[in-house]
């Protein structure tokens, strides 16, 4: 499998196939079943050529890059070798982003046909999962969630072909679930890099109306940087990336989407985010 441009080996679980790759990095899985500390709940450190994060009695991930070449040693605990795989997929690998040269934004990503990659992003429980899905629905070709990869030219790399929502996925396999989310997977998926044509903001709140705001180009690099995912890790390694991924969207359209959750339903805020992109 191939995702944000590495090529994904032996990395255990059964994947949808991947298209268009253009691999710059290989990712070695390698694992052991040695027992995993119950304590302390959450652990990371990191060194010059990578890092290690892990959780208590769940397993623990040494990430480490050489050359084009990152390995993945992983101790597992009371989890089966599928589960390890799926949490280094959706959780481990967003962090290991700035060892590829690319910077993650938390957010979601649809393709618009012959155009490029539309970023939705948000904060946590924002439904920038659930949109990109119902977007998808409508025509759009998913391209990545949870963490949209950016290059130093701003170009987004397709992150792995899942889907995890806590949102109800009707009419579409469910692959597994993770984290209180369900996972769904997309058949053919293409991992070519995009250009960046544009952003939304989602901005849920209570007694918001539904509605789309432009954000002027003054106010657009600041915005971007609240979302970028994971801002303390590999703090050092990724300020020069960062910036110039930022800049670089930042020119594009953005606009921020406002709305109530509790009286917008999640095809209207797709609907509204349609609107912006047109």
């Amino acid at each position: 499998m191939y995702a944000y441009g590495a090529d994904l080996t032996d990395v255990p679980g059964v994947w949808p196939p991947t298209t268009g790759a253009s691999v710059h990095d290989e990712v070695r899985w390698v694992d052991t079943e040695n027992g995993v500390p119950l304590s302390p709940e959450v652990w990371s450190n990191e060194d010059g050529s990578g890092f290690t994060v892990g959780w208590g009695g769940y397993a623990e991930y040494c990430v480490s890059k050489h050359d084009s070449v990152t390995t993945v040693d992983v101790q597992r605990g009371s989890i089966s070798l599928e589960e390890a795989g799926m949490a280094f997929v959706l959780s481990v690998l967003p962090l290991a982003l700035p060892l590829f040269d690319l910077e993650p934004l938390h957010g979601s990503a649809v393709a618009i046909p012959d155009r490029g990659a539309m970023l939705i992003l948000g904060d946590s429980e924002s439904g920038k999962s659930t949109t990109a899905f119902e977007l998808t629905k409508r025509g759009l070709r998913f391209v990545s969630d949870d963490a949209c990869a950016l290059d130093r030219e701003a170009a987004l790399w397709p992150g792995p072909p899942l889907l995890a929502s806590r949102s109800q996925t009707d009419d579409h396999p469910v692959l597994a679930h993770y984290d209180r989310k369900t996972v769904i997977a997309f058949d053919d998926h293409d991992t070519s890099p995009l250009p960046v044509v544009g952003a939304v903001v989602l901005e849920p709140g209570p007694s918001f109306d539904l509605e789309v705001e432009e954000v002027p180009m003054r106010s657009r690099v600041s915005l971007l940087l609240r979302y970028v995912r994971a801002p303390w890790f590999m703090g050092g390694l990724r300020e020069p990336l960062q910036f110039a991924a930022v800049a670089g969207a930042a020119v594009k359209p953005l606009g921020t989407v406002r709305f109530d959750k509790n009286r917008h339903a999640p095809s209207a805020v797709a609907a509204a985010v349609l609107e912006a992109m047109a």
